[in-house]
């Protein structure tokens, strides 16, 4: 059964042959909307702590992310309304093998997180990994921004190890 037929199911949903998701119609719309979205996580999606040098920069960057990769890009405008935190929606490079457009949603930092939290009730094999990032969230003074003296070698020395616990989860 295609997405358009099952779309029906719940007001959560995007109408039939549109990108626009509505507003779900109560509570119960709303639940079904994050369980639907967190399956899709949990099948098509990525939550990991990208890390990368910076040029000009001597320590590493830290971002937390969440990415859900699918070639219907209806259904990644529906769950990026569903979760109601902005994200970016990438059109990837096409490969000769790929017969349709493959486009990647981004979620990175506070969004991330924001997001994985309405989802986490209804996560299953991502859970261990959405309960890492929310940690590393928490604890690693990522909003902090300490000026021209960077953090303090701790903060770099729990971020990394956050890093690893996250790749070891995989």
């Amino acid at each position: 059964m295609s997405y358009k037929h099952e779309a029906a199911s719940y007001a959560g949903s995007p109408p039939s042959g549109q990108g626009a998701a509505r507003e779900p119609a109560d509570s119960c719309d709303t639940d079904l909307a994050l369980a639907y979205a967190a399956g899709f996580i949990d099948g098509e999606g990525c939550i990991h702590i990208a890390r990368q040098r910076r040029r000009g920069y001597t320590t590493l960057s830290y971002r937390a992310r969440l990415t859900v990769a699918q070639s219907n890009r209806e259904i990644l405008e529906h769950i990026r309304e569903v979760l109601g935190e902005p994200a970016q929606l990438v059109k990837v490079r096409r490969t000769e093998i790929q017969n349709r457009q493959p486009y990647t949603l981004v979620w990175d930092g506070r969004h991330a997180g924001a997001a994985l939290r309405k989802v986490l009730p209804h996560l299953r094999l991502k859970l261990p990994e959405a309960r890492m990032l929310l940690r590393y969230l928490e604890e690693c003074d990522v909003r902090v921004h300490p000026g021209p003296q960077g953090h303090a070698p701790e903060v770099w020395t729990r971020r990394e190890k956050f890093y690893q616990k996250l790749r070891r989860l995989k």
